[in-house]
């Protein structure tokens, strides 16, 4: 009869059992990877940057914590790709934001600097139409006095900026004042509208010498489907203020 081992020293030989297959799975590392998902979000959304944020936060505090508690929690994997998910995503979605607020601004400075130019030769109907919405002004090249006399209410509208003093000034002087950019104020995309505030400095000579002024000037982004029309709107101009951060709270 051939020698059996008892089940006893059976088991005393069987393989220890590994402790990190019955490790617990870290709750902050499954975060970490959802929020590094969720990150693209903030390629459609700039107020979504703070997904991406949280999740570098969580995912870096995630993988610290593994390596402290090393054996007793997995998912180290989960944290490092929820970290790098959020740094990639973010990094896209942040130059996209820049980029596209320096466009903005680029476009807005246009258009103040176009209505300046038209009230400096003296065509304050040209620098009305810039007030009015894309699809409704007047092609090129046709008589620009022409909707005034024909539109009561175009009429009544222009009339009702010449008699603002900051109208008057402008016409007054004409050429012989210089303007120029000075800063951008605001630049909202808040709501489905794209509005950027800015201040031009408008300076001229005096009898005490030289003098300046500064003029608010508000444009709201307004696509057009017309070739040709410049896609903004100028919805609010103001002279002789001071900028926001300048402006005592009450």
């Amino acid at each position: 009869m051939k020698n059996q081992t008892p089940p006893l020293s059976r088991l005393r030989e069987m393989p220890e059992v590994d402790r990190e297959a019955y490790a617990a799975l870290s709750g902050m590392a499954v975060t970490a990877l959802v929020l590094g998902l969720l990150s693209v979000t903030a390629l459609i959304d700039p107020l979504a940057l703070l997904v991406p944020l949280c999740g570098v936060v969580v995912g870096a505090w995630s993988l610290v914590r593994l390596a402290r508690r090393e054996g007793e929690l997995t998912g180290r994997k989960a944290a490092l790709a929820g970290l790098l998910l959020s740094i990639l995503l973010g990094s896209v979605a942040a130059g996209q934001w820049v980029t596209h607020r320096r466009l903005l601004q680029a476009e807005a400075r246009k258009v103040g600097a176009a209505w300046f130019e038209r009230m400096a030769k003296g065509q304050p109907q040209l620098a009305h139409q810039l007030t009015l919405n894309p699809d409704s002004r007047q092609s090129s090249g046709e008589d620009s006095w022409a909707p005034y006399r024909e539109n009561r209410g175009l009429h009544d509208e222009l009339e009702k900026q010449l008699a603002d003093k900051l109208f008057r000034v402008l016409l007054a002087l004409g050429e012989k004042a210089t303007v120029r950019f000075y800063a951008t104020e605001v630049i909202d995309r808040t709501t489905r509208d794209e509005v950027v505030v800015m201040l031009f400095v408008v300076t001229f000579d005096g009898d005490a010498g030289k003098k300046s002024f500064l003029v608010r000037v508000a444009v709201k982004r307004t696509p057009t489907e017309m070739e040709g029309r410049v896609p903004w709107k100028i919805m609010g101009l103001t002279g002789g203020v001071r900028p926001a951060w300048e402006v005592p709270l009450d």
